[in-house]
């Protein structure tokens, strides 16, 4: 299965755009010693997108301080071949079991893609591109992990702003409007949340992605797909 989740790689997030660390598969990138262990609800989820996906992957979770990165943040870092998902306990309260689902699906799309075995170069309006690609790459794995748009713009916007509210009272018409708005605010490397649920949204209705699920039933062929979030992608960077 996890060949089928390789196909879902977005065309430009290309390993060739990556300055490659090594093929040093003992290399720790992050040592989560110390580090308390993540609780059931954490565990669960894990357990739960493995078996969704069909992966057979070694994946332990531990809280991670937030000053590690943002309050409401999680992250994947691995040691050999054991992957190691680190989210902050704020994150975890806030986001319910679905939720929770796609931020944990998102991080082990990282892996998937092997995003852990690249590192930046100097040019920093470069590297947010191939960041920003990256992460379309990573959501897609997060959405496969819950097959409902809701769910993942509810997770998107609750790790945007930290809010707690019902899944039904989002408008996601309205917050995909603000691709095109110029004061939608700019982003370096993740791309805004209306471009990631766009990308999300047009992505269910692929060709791939219906393929993968056994629909014969698509809008977007893949190419379309590909090019349309790669300029809105360059839009914002530029």
């Amino acid at each position: 299965m996890i060949v089928k989740l390789k196909t879902f790689r977005f065309k430009n997030d290309s390993l060739s755009n990556w300055v490659y660390k090594g093929s040093n598969k003992e290399v720790l990138f992050m040592n989560p010693d110390g580090l308390p262990d993540a609780p059931y609800k954490v565990l669960k989820s894990i357990n739960y997108v493995k078996k969704k996906l069909v992966l057979d992957m070694n994946i332990r979770a531990h809280i991670a301080t937030e000053s590690y990165s943002s309050r409401f943040n999680a992250l994947i870092t691995k040691n050999h071949q054991v992957y190691f998902i680190l989210i902050t306990s704020p994150l975890i309260n806030l986001l319910d079991d679905n939720e929770m689902n796609f931020v944990i699906g998102h991080e082990i799309g990282h892996a998937i893609f092997n995003h852990l075995d690249y590192t930046k170069t100097a040019d920093t309006t470069l590297d947010n591109i191939k960041s920003q690609c990256a992460e379309i790459s990573a959501d897609r794995i997060g959405f496969a992990s819950v097959d409902d748009i809701n769910i993942a713009a509810s997770a998107l916007h609750k790790l945007k702003y930290g809010i707690r509210y019902s899944q039904n009272k989002i408008d996601i018409k309205k917050l995909t409007d603000h691709i095109n708005d110029p004061e939608s605010g700019y982003s370096t490397t993740h791309p805004i949340d209306s471009l990631r649920l766009e990308s999300i949204i047009r992505f269910s209705m692929s060709k791939k992605y219906r393929e993968y699920t056994g629909d014969p039933r698509y809008i977007f062929e893949d190419d379309g797909l590909e090019n349309y979030i790669y300029e809105n992608i360059k839009k914002q960077i530029y």
